[in-house]
C-alpha cells in the first residue's frame, strides 16, 4: 500500500508530496493449498449441514400437518359417534309428546339423551346424560353409558328407574376410570296414569315442570354414576296433568356466563320466558327459544359446554 501526504499552511503554502510504501505480505496459510481446500470442505460441510436441517424442518412442519389432520378428523369423528346417539324420531304416544335435540359444543362432549319403548308395556324411558371427558374419551364414554343403560334397562326387565340405574351405576363403576362419571335424569312417563317417575343421579340441571304458567324446578339429587358401588337411589313421581309441559336439560343451559360472571341459572330468565308460553307453542320451537336465551345471556362468549334439551308434553 502506498500514503502519499502533502501538508498546506495557512498562506496555501504546499510542501512537497511524501509518500510511504506499506509492504503487506499475506499470512503463510493463505498462500497454502490446504488451507483453501480446508475451507472448501468446510463451506460443503455447512451447506450439507444447513441442507439437512431444512430436510428435517419440513419433515417436521409435514408432521404437524398430519397431525393437525389427524386431530380434525379426531373431533370429526366424535362429534358423529355423539350424534349416532341421538334419536331420529321421538316416540309416538296418544298421551305425550317429544322433543329434543343435542348441541355439541366446539370441542365434543359427552351429552345425549335418548328413548326407551317397549313394545309390551305401556311406560316409556327418557334419558338425558352429561359424560365428563372431552373429544374422543367423552364421545366414548357416552356411547358406553348409552349402551349399558339400554342393556341395563333390558336386563332388568323393570320399569323401576331406580333398579336400573343402579344397574348402570355398577357397571359403569367398573368401566370408567377414577376421575370420569356420569350425571343423569332417567325415568319412565307412563301413559295410562300419566305420571312421570324418575332419579337424578348427580345431574345439578333440574328437571323443570311447567304448569299453568307456574315453573317449578324438580329438586331431588343422587350420586354421579361410575364413581362408587354400591350406591343405593331413590326415585321422585310426579302426576302430570294435561298441559302440563316437563323441560329436561344439561349444563350447556344453566351455565352460560354473561360479561359481568353471572350465570343465566342466577338470573329469573328462564322462567320468565317459560311462564310466558303461550298455549300450543310446538315443542321444538320451545327448545329454540330455550337455547337462544341461554346463547343469548352469554353474548359473545364462545360455547363452552354441549348444550342438550328434552321438551315432553302431557297431552291428554
Amino acid at each position: 500500500y502506498t500514503v502519499e501526504v502533502q501538508f498546506v499552511d495557512p498562506e496555501l503554502n504546499y510542501s512537497e508530496p511524501t509518500r510511504l510504501v506499506i509492504e503487506v505480505t499475506p499470512p503463510p496459510f493463505l498462500q497454502s493449498r490446504t488451507f483453501f481446500s480446508l475451507i472448501a470442505f468446510l463451506a460443503i460441510v455447512a451447506l450439507g449441514g444447513g441442507g439437512t436441517q431444512t430436510i428435517k424442518g419440513l419433515q417436521q412442519r409435514r408432521e404437524i400437518s398430519e397431525y393437525r389432520s389427524m386431530a380434525v378428523q379426531e373431533l370429526e369423528d366424535a362429534h358423529n359417534i355423539q350424534l349416532d346417539l341421538i334419536p331420529e324420531t321421538p316416540p309416538e304416544t296418544p298421551k305425550f309428546e317429544f322433543a329434543g335435540t343435542c348441541l355439541p359444543a366446539s370441542e365434543v362432549g359427552g351429552d345425549f339423551f335418548d328413548y326407551i319403548v317397549h313394545e309390551d308395556n305401556a311406560d316409556i324411558g327418557v334419558a338425558i346424560a352429561d359424560v365428563s371427558g372431552k373429544r374422543m374419551q367423552g364421545a366414548m364414554n357416552a356411547v358406553m353409558t348409552n349402551g349399558v343403560l339400554h342393556m341395563a334397562a333390558r336386563e332388568e326387565n323393570s320399569q323401576s328407574p331406580t333398579h336400573i340405574v343402579e344397574k348402570v351405576n355398577s357397571i359403569l363403576s367398573t368401566r370408567m376410570k377414577q376421575d370420569t362419571n356420569v350425571t343423569m335424569i332417567f325415568g319412565f312417563l307412563n301413559s295410562e296414569d300419566q305420571t312421570f317417575n324418575f332419579v337424578n343421579a348427580g345431574h345439578h340441571a333440574y328437571p323443570i315442570l311447567v304448569r299453568n304458567k307456574t315453573v317449578e324446578r324438580l329438586e331431588h339429587f343422587g350420586f354421579p354414576l361410575g364413581m362408587k358401588h354400591p350406591i343405593e337411589y331413590q326415585a321422585r313421581q310426579i302426576q302430570l296433568q294435561p298441559g302440563d309441559l316437563v323441560i329436561l336439560m344439561t349444563d350447556g343451559i344453566i351455565e352460560p356466563i354473561d360479561e359481568n360472571g353471572i350465570m343465566y341459572a342466577d338470573t329469573d330468565k328462564l322462567d320468565k320466558l317459560l311462564s310466558n308460553l303461550p298455549n300450543h307453542v310446538p315443542l321444538n320451537g320451545i327448545i329454540d327459544q330455550i337455547i337462544n336465551d341461554a346463547t343469548k345471556h352469554a353474548g359473545n362468549t364462545q360455547q363452552q359446554d354441549d348444550i342438550t334439551v328434552i321438551a315432553i308434553r302431557a297431552t291428554a
